[in-house]
């Protein structure tokens, strides 16, 4: 390429304020530092020899010991030693030191470019309104990069860990809105020139597919050059495996179960509770209601985000039922400590953060139940995590979904970004034994179908609320593959059939099934709302996604599970269920009812 090709990248360029609390946390070595000078004097250069640390590392905790007012200053025989003075001696008694932040609001200018979603500083390259890039174009070999979709919600992390500055805390956001913008970059030789100096990998690569892609002898012409681009969208990818400490125990298995987890948390919580629900129901909700009350009196706030489903009826109801619990006097009376927001999330995830772990930590459910509109009466399995980083991992998958709905940032987006943050820096589990990854999609979710198709040696088991025409594609086949190819034994069950499935078609399904070697069978009692996939003994994912029905292929966050490897966790999920079935397989209940009973929940 001898030519020199200007790339146009379209940009959105937006404003927020921030409101920031500013100044460095205190480290373990300021404060064992701090703690030796409490108990006598020393020099800088004794801290450095028994400390084993370098010479200016101790003089520069020193100095921000001697700013917080901790550290004096004695000089004698021209030695220069340190003491901590009694206000110091104080601090060093604490567990941790006490911050000292400094408060500030300032305005924050930044882009987000449409090609790959990623967020950048003002001072990182130079913005151009759409006149000015037609103008260069009309001198020099100039091509438009366009995005072909473009999706309104972000990675909030992402975005203030690039933009405040690394002893900065946000503490609230207010965004100002967009404008439509350009960056311009040159490209010599297949030499990007222009770009800042960080990975920007996808940016990089469309960036010389477009420069590729126009003829430098058609100068005249207008170049535009079209990507899969989505704008806020990068972080709907696989989230990293993590090293966690697990006990089966952490399993939530039946509806009762459940029940009790919802009640610990409105009992336990610190201050603290987010909640996403599919449905809302104005009864299930007013049930709670003494543990609310209690919760909120304790100074818990308690915010919920609802989600919908492709029934348009059950998002006409819970819209009925938030619009009268709005006016309902006994929440009134809880002012903004109970929160039930307005918008749909779109999502059909069901999720609980908050503060009722051990001390105060944060933990997170994920699973199929709808807790608040759910009567505990069907068979259901979540998993409650307590290790940080994967509970982080969720955290920021529900700050999303708290602004996916038209991308404007909130103040709930704000909190959970917080939280976010301060698990970022939460030390993991000391004795991992496991291993945990947040699922999210379809996807996602049909490549772990494929993993059980491959690793599985023994067994493979699937339960799911409904059974639907998409599920001889998007199951079944990899589960009749693994049964054929390596004969494991494939159990398939299933609460009900969708609208599209009935009669014959539904004895086509089972009895295809069944010739390859895949029992698929539905379950009337327990009423069956769990949705889980587990193959030999130990991995299992846990979701709220209907494996025999919902559609396949997105990466989005209209469901969101967890896969987990560890000792016995699968084993664990599919006795329980075999041993719900023989507890109830006596109870007499007619399908008639059942199915009527099953249509409240998704």
């Amino acid at each position: 390429m001898k030519h020199v090709i200007q790339v146009a990248i379209p940009v959105l360029k937006g404003r927020t304020t921030v409101v920031v609390d500013k100044g460095r946390p205190w480290s373990v070595i300021e404060h064992l530092l701090l703690e030796a000078l409490s108990r006598k004097e020393w020099t800088a250069a004794e801290l450095s020899r028994a400390a084993k640390l370098p010479r200016r590392v101790v003089v520069e905790a020193l100095i921000r010991l001697m700013r917080a007012g901790w550290v004096d200053l004695s000089e004698s025989k021209s030695v220069v030693s340190f003491l901590a003075n009694p206000f110091g001696g104080v601090a060093a008694g604490r567990s941790e030191l006490p911050q000292t932040f400094e408060r500030a609001r300032r305005q924050v200018n930044f882009s987000v470019d449409l090609v790959d979603g990623g967020v950048f500083r003002n001072r990182e390259w130079y913005v151009y309104d759409e006149y000015s890039v037609r103008e260069r174009g009309r001198k020099e070999l100039l091509v438009w990069i366009e995005p072909k979709s473009i999706v309104e919600v972000w990675d909030s992390d992402e975005f203030y860990e690039i933009l405040l500055d690394y002893d900065e805390t946000l503490v609230s956001a207010e965004p100002s809105g967009y404008s439509r913008k350009y960056v311009l970059v040159s490209v010599h030789n297949g030499v990007i020139h222009g770009l800042p100096d960080r990975e920007l990998t996808n940016l990089r690569a469309a960036i010389l597919q477009a420069a590729a892609s126009i003829d430098p002898k058609e100068v005249e012409k207008t170049h535009v050059f079209s990507t899969p681009g989505v704008s806020f969208a990068t972080h709907f990818v696989a989230s990293p495996e993590r090293s966690i400490h697990f006990e089966t125990t952490d399993l939530v298995l039946d509806g009762e179960a459940h029940k009790k987890v919802l009640k610990h948390t409105f009992e336990n919580a610190d201050r603290n509770i987010y909640i996403h629900s599919t449905f809302i129901s104005e009864e299930k909700v007013l049930a709670w209601l003494p543990e609310i009350t209690a919760a909120v009196k304790r100074g818990v706030k308690i915010q919920i985000l609802w989600g919908q489903n492709e029934d348009a009826a059950y998002v006409v109801s819970s819209r009925t039922s938030i619009s009268n619990l709005a006016k309902n006097k006994d929440l009134l009376n809880l002012g903004d400590s109970f929160l039930i927001h307005p918008f749909s999330t779109g999502s059909h995830a069901k999720l609980i953060v908050a503060d009722s772990g051990r001390g105060g930590a944060f933990v997170a459910v994920v699973g199929s139940c709808n807790w608040l509109s759910s009567g505990f009466e069907s068979y259901e399995v979540s998993v409650v995590l307590r290790d940080a980083q994967i509970v982080r991992d969720v955290v920021r998958y529900f700050s999303d979904l708290s602004v996916r709905y038209n991308g404007v940032w909130s103040d709930l987006a704000t909190e959970l970004t917080k939280i976010s943050k301060n698990l970022k820096t939460t030390p993991g589990a000391p004795k991992p034994n496991a291993r945990a990854s947040v699922v999210i999609g379809g996807a996602q979710h049909e490549s772990y179908v494929l993993r059980a198709r491959d690793e599985a040696q023994e067994r493979v088991f699937a339960a799911s609320h409904r059974l639907g025409p998409v599920s001889v594609a998007s199951v079944l086949t990899p589960l009749m593959q693994s049964a054929k190819t390596n004969k494991v034994q494939a159990n398939v069950y299933y609460g009900r059939t969708t609208g599209a499935v009935w009669g014959s078609r539904q004895d086509v399904i089972v009895d295809e099934a069944a010739t390859a070697g895949v029992s698929v069978e539905l379950i009337k009692s327990p009423r069956l709302h769990a949705k889980v996939l587990a193959w030999d003994e130990d991995s299992v994912l846990i979701t709220s996604l209907n494996w025999l029905s919902a559609a396949s292929g997105d990466t989005s966050l209209k469901e969101i599970g967890i896969y987990i490897e560890a000792k016995r966790a699968a084993q664990v999920v599919t006795s329980n269920f075999q041993g719900a079935r023989c507890e109830t397989s006596t109870i007499d209940q007619p399908s008639a009812e059942l199915e009527l009973a099953g249509k409240g929940q998704r």
